[in-house]
């Protein structure tokens, strides 16, 4: 598992490497990472739950990462995302896949934010679904949510998102409903080395889960930890900044079933 793991990313690596030769080689400060901010890494890692903090990343990127949850094969996660900005514009494509090919589930989301002056973005993103078994046809699936993001000055941000706000059901016009889920995320800097965040999410007909954590960023490391209640779970992270790419290895650790890896790798355009 771990082998064809480590050769999918090197795959990716000499595909990602071409990308980077469009862009040529010139980098603004140091001989082995492009400038990147604290703010930026903490509005990616927001963007994948609320696309609206995307219009106010300073970069374009490209990611791709995998998790192996609970070190089980017929669990393991994988997942491409893309979001490319555009003056207050943002567009974003994505397709995760969860499973192995007995059965598992595969997400293919494009989306769209735009920011309204310097602080208020809002953001549209739709979702289709295939969910199948082996022995089953194939389930397909509709939904999308909805995002908000605000920034209050210039150390603080706030967002707000609704997964499945229509309450659309699975197979479109099937019996059992999509979960609606609502998330609200929050950020504050203090200096340039350091990075506040804390989450809430819910899930209709669940209890409330809080995160809370810091990233602190050292040259061309940036290390982040964060806790989560009620149920207790943690995660760990180092990225390592070199040239355009950003490295990233992390492991979550959930009280009752045990540890999740996880391994990416993302082009700064």
């Amino acid at each position: 598992m771990f082998f064809k793991i480590a050769a999918r990313i090197l795959l990716l690596l000499s595909c990602l490497q071409s990308i980077a030769a469009v862009y040529g080689d010139t980098v603004p400060y140091g001989e082995n990472h492009i400038k990147y901010s604290l703010k930026d890494d903490g509005l990616r890692f927001f963007g994948s739950d609320n696309l609206a903090s995307c219009p106010f990343l300073e970069r374009s990127f490209l990611s791709v990462s995998f998790e192996n949850r609970f070190c089980l094969k017929e669990l393991m996660s994988e997942e491409l995302d893309a979001v490319f900005r555009y003056r207050e514009n943002a567009f974003s494509v994505g397709v995760a896949s969860t499973g192995y090919r007995h059965y598992g589930e595969v997400t293919v989301s494009a989306g769209y934010a735009r920011s309204f002056g310097k602080h208020v973005a809002v953001g549209l993103r739709s979702h289709y679904l295939v969910s199948y078994a082996s022995e089953c046809a194939p389930i397909h699936s509709f939904t999308f949510d909805v995002s908000l993001y605000a920034r209050v000055g210039k150390n603080c941000g706030i967002g707000f998102s609704v997964y499945n706000p229509a309450r659309l059901k699975y197979g479109i016009v099937g019996k059992v409903p999509l979960p609606v889920r609502l998330h609200l995320d929050f950020s504050y800097q203090i200096g340039q080395n350091v990075l506040l965040l804390s989450m809430a999410d819910w899930e209709l007909k669940s209890r409330i889960a809080f995160s809370a954590g810091v990233k602190y960023k050292v040259k061309c490391l940036i290390l982040m930890a964060m806790a989560r209640l009620p149920d207790p779970s943690g995660d760990v992270c180092i990225d390592l900044i070199y040239r355009r790419f950003l490295f990233g290895i992390s492991c979550c650790y959930l009280h009752l079933l045990g540890f999740v890896p996880r391994a990416g790798v993302t082009i700064l355009l």
